[in-house]
């Protein structure tokens, strides 16, 4: 039975049986699709004035907040008092992020961004070196990680490396995730599949004998509901990265409706659930609210909030 049947077939029963709930639970505002002309106000006094469009940051995620630097970017995802990234940028060729847990040095993660070439310049030289970005500049192709043990004799680091290659639409399309200071394991990876709008539909991993072990299945539309642009920058967590760190492109459009997980050998797991949302006048997410499939019961309800700015040009 595929994803979209499972979801309708459970909505209806539970209609009969309870009565209470309803497979069109979500109460959202229908968003407006802001305008991609700048809105001009006219004064008293005959002059115009143009005011550009509005810009949202996000500041809070469920229990997480997120701080920016006066330039925009993101400064620190702070998860609780004792846990937090701090992040620092370096020339937009790097990106650096010190996660911290009881105020102690965790992880400290290095994204490598492939630049342009400049007219008449010479390509960058990456390593290890990779053809695949000449035509996605600004995107991560590499991800070095060093977390930290902590042990009574002294702290002892795990290096990691992950190299990822984008399909020709500029989406990641494989996630490498040998470590190429040691021995090279092709099969070690995450293959990314996308449907026709430009969503990623699945994230399958597979391991050194290139058997697959963990699947995520994404699913768009439910319900009858129309699809949803998703204006947040951030993408799921099927990176092994952390999610707020926007360097590897947007890798869908629309908001998830669904999502299934399930992990294989040694044994099978399967996590299937599906979301509503409420949504702004701007198309902006305000609240997510997870439920379980099988009994529509609600696991999660998440809100969101942000730091709107609406500049004006004179």
């Amino acid at each position: 039975m595929n994803f979209i049947a499972q979801l309708r077939i459970t909505c209806i029963g539970l209609l009969v049986l309870t009565g209470i709930v309803s497979c069109n639970r979500e109460t959202a505002i229908s968003p407006v699709q802001p305008s991609t002309q700048q809105p001009t106000v006219g004064l008293d006094d005959g002059e115009i004035l143009v005011t550009a469009a509005k810009k949202y940051l996000l500041t809070k995620q469920g229990n997480t907040t997120l701080t920016y630097y006066a330039n925009g970017k993101l400064k620190r995802v702070t998860y609780s008092p004792t846990r937090y990234i701090d992040y620092t940028y370096q020339d937009s060729t790097r990106v650096f992020s010190s996660e911290y847990n009881d105020n102690k040095l965790d992880v400290v993660t290095t994204y490598y961004i492939h630049k342009a070439m400049a007219a008449g310049g010479q390509p960058v030289l990456i390593e290890p070196a990779n053809p695949y970005y000449k035509n996605y500049p600004d995107q991560c192709y590499l991800v070095k990680t060093e977390k930290y043990m902590h042990y009574k004799q002294g702290d002892e680091i795990v290096k990691t490396e992950r190299l990822y290659t984008y399909n020709d639409k500029g989406q990641i399309a494989n996630v490498n995730l040998s470590n190429f200071q040691e021995a090279y394991y092709p099969y070690k990876r995450i293959d990314f599949t996308y449907n026709t709008n430009g969503d990623l539909t699945k994230a399958t991993e597979y391991n050194t004998q290139n058997v697959k072990i963990r699947e995520s299945t994404y699913e768009y539309t439910a319900f009858g509901d129309p699809i949803r642009n998703d204006r947040n920058p951030f993408n799921p967590e099927e990176l092994q990265v952390d999610p707020y760190v926007t360097v590897f492109g947007k890798y869908s459009k629309h908001l998830a409706r669904g999502k299934k997980m399930e992990t294989f050998a040694p044994y099978n797991l399967v996590s299937n659930s599906y979301y509503q949302y409420a949504i702004n006048l701007d198309g902006y997410v305000t609240k997510q609210d997870t439920y379980a499939i099988f009994n529509a019961q609600l696991i999660q309800s998440t809100p969101y909030e942000y730091f709107v700015t609406n500049p004006r040009i004179q």
